[in-house]
């Protein structure tokens, strides 16, 4: 597995938490500033894995 694989899947995987945590955040809590938080962390996650997949 070379260095971007290997990059490529750390981002997977933290994006697959982070979707996670907001179903999570979205049934358990009504906190909008934790829920607002997670929608922005998603984003950027997947702007990482773009531009992982586009290097």
């Amino acid at each position: 597995m070379n260095l971007k694989d290997k990059k490529k899947l750390e981002a997977e995987t933290k994006l697959r938490r982070l979707e996670n945590e907001l179903r999570i955040l979205l049934t358990t809590t009504r906190d909008q500033q934790r829920i607002i938080d997670c929608k922005h962390n998603i984003q950027k996650q997947r702007q990482i894995l773009q531009n992982i997949r586009d290097y």
